[in-house]
């Protein structure tokens, strides 16, 4: 009972994580002065998650050729 209580409330956060990006995704982006424009909102995505990580430092990650690099404005 315990595995399925706690299956049920990880896709509740899930769910509401997701929902909270699809709402807020843009202005995020814009807050951080990451342009959105003409970018897939996939790379775009994951500029902002290469900007936010919490479990290693800016730069101290090989960056993610695929995307260009990652700038901010400060």
């Amino acid at each position: 009972m315990g595995r399925r209580r706690g299956r049920t409330a990880l896709d509740t956060l899930a769910a509401l994580a997701e929902s909270a990006v699809d709402v807020y995704g843009r202005d995020l982006a814009q807050e951080l002065a990451m342009p959105c424009g003409g970018m897939s909102e996939a790379t775009t995505g994951r500029q902002v998650t290469t900007l936010l990580r919490k479990d290693q430092p800016p730069g101290s990650a090989e960056p993610d050729r695929s995307t260009g690099p990652v700038t901010s404005s400060s």
